[in-house]
């Protein structure tokens, strides 16, 4: 009996350590970034503000709420499409399906990577003026006015967008950013179904954090529009109208940006760190972000690549309406999100490549 307990024991451990190196690359990849990131911020003399335990309760919180809703569309779907004889007896099934699945075993580890991931990303963007000012700032400015028409961009877009309903609308949506974002990669982490697709995305994913996040960010580090009457009160500001436009709609209609940039710039003016503390505009990460999951929808069902696509539109003109971002933040982040996922494809490619040729 106790040889039977330690094979079963043995078995166990084999099969766990099979998942953990079927994602033995995102592992690297996210072991890589902390390492970086950690020495990066012991180079300049802030390694006591970074810290990889930024995110355990927001990532305990965010589980709890994706849990919650999922489980509530997987019962509207039974109740209401499915509508079998026993609806409980139904979802009851599809849950214990879901925990004794591969993909649920294989995510529980890279929960925890992730949220020490977050920790780290989180860290090092309050981090960013250690490393280089804000001195883009200027020069975004001036991109944006040459490339459309001698004029900001979010003056273009406020004839159309300049009502209450609209800013909040756009708003609204911009928020829910964190929720879909959450939505697909939890996705991802669980569909273990179509391997190469969560391979690709969950790589990609990490490394936008890493090249877009943290090292352009870095290299160009700017604060945004929002931020600039704060941190450069002699210099003009071409966004003070747009501010005030904001701050007046917020009399009336909430305008959840508002109080979002003030939280973070109170966590930047007292060098604190938290979930989702620090300023950096260039390249915008909801961008990044919104793009690389229409990417990965786009060959997918009609009506996902549709919403995928106005997700990200909403989430680009988002980004300058309300203040967070210069237009070319945006479009930047959209180049260097695509070659990072052409990068992986690529290698995704090679290595199926290898693969196949080993088998014949």
């Amino acid at each position: 009996m106790a040889f039977d307990q330690e094979g079963r024991v043995r078995e166990g451990a084999g099969m766990f350590l099979g998942m953990l190196r079927k994602d033995g690359t995102l592992y690297a990849a996210i072991l890589i970034y902390i390492a970086l990131a950690g020495l990066s911020a012991a180079y300049v003399g802030v390694l006591d503000r970074y810290s990889v335990l930024v995110y355990p309760a927001t990532t305990l919180m965010v589980v709890m709420v994706m849990a919650a809703s999922g489980l509530f569309v997987f019962s509207a779907y039974v109740i209401l499409i499915e509508k079998p004889v026993s609806a409980v007896s139904r979802i009851m099934e599809g849950v214990r399906h879901l925990l004794v699945s591969e993909g649920f075993f294989r995510s529980l580890p890279l929960l925890l990577a992730f949220t020490l991931f977050f920790s780290a990303v989180s860290s090092f963007k309050a981090l960013i003026p250690s490393f280089q000012p804000f001195v883009w700032d200027a020069d975004f400015m001036a991109l944006d006015k040459m490339l459309h028409g001698g004029r900001q961009p979010w003056e273009w877009l406020q004839p159309a967008l300049g009502y209450p309903w609209i800013t909040v609308l756009i708003n609204a949506v911009y928020n829910l950013w964190f929720f879909v974002m959450f939505l697909v990669l939890f996705w991802q982490m669980l569909d273990t179904h179509n391997e190469s697709r969560r391979r690709k995305f969950l790589l990609a994913f990490v490394l936008i954090w890493g090249v877009n996040g943290s090292l352009l960010a870095v290299l160009f580090s700017s604060a945004g529009p929002c931020f600039l009457d704060r941190l450069f009160p002699e210099e003009a500001n071409p966004f003070m109208e747009l501010m005030v436009y904001l701050k007046n709609v917020n009399q009336v209609m909430p305008v959840w940006a508002l109080q979002t940039q003030e939280a973070l710039w109170v966590l930047y003016s007292r060098n604190e760190i938290g979930a989702g503390a620090g300023i950096s505009a260039m390249p915008s990460m909801h961008v990044s972000v919104a793009w690389l999951i229409f990417l990965l929808l786009r060959k997918e069902r009609e009506w996902m690549r549709w919403l995928a696509g106005l997700f990200f539109l909403f989430i680009l003109i988002g980004s300058v309406h309300l203040g967070w971002h210069y237009a070319v933040d945006g479009y930047l982040a959209v180049l260097t999100t695509s070659l990072v996922w052409m990068m992986v494809k690529w290698t995704e490619g090679v290595r199926l490549g290898v693969r196949w040729r080993g088998a014949a």
